[in-house]
């Protein structure tokens, strides 16, 4: 398995949370979860700045085009 989640404690009422807050104000795309997690990430890894991307393949792309 990729992810085995039956190992993982996973809280289905923070989940279900989490996903009717952004079904209620249904900014998909760049929405406020979206900034928390770009900063979650950039606390995580100790830089400035993070930019989430929606595929792992225009991540790739975005740092080919960087090199060149």
């Amino acid at each position: 398995k990729f992810i085995d989640l039956e190992k993982r404690e996973l809280n289905s009422s923070e989940i279900d949370e989490a996903i009717k807050k952004v079904l209620d104000h249904k900014r998909f795309i760049l929405g406020p979860e979206v900034y928390e997690l770009e900063e979650c990430l950039a606390n995580y890894v100790g830089v400035k700045h993070c930019i989430s991307v929606s595929s792992g393949t225009n991540a790739l792309l975005i740092a080919m085009m960087s090199l060149g």
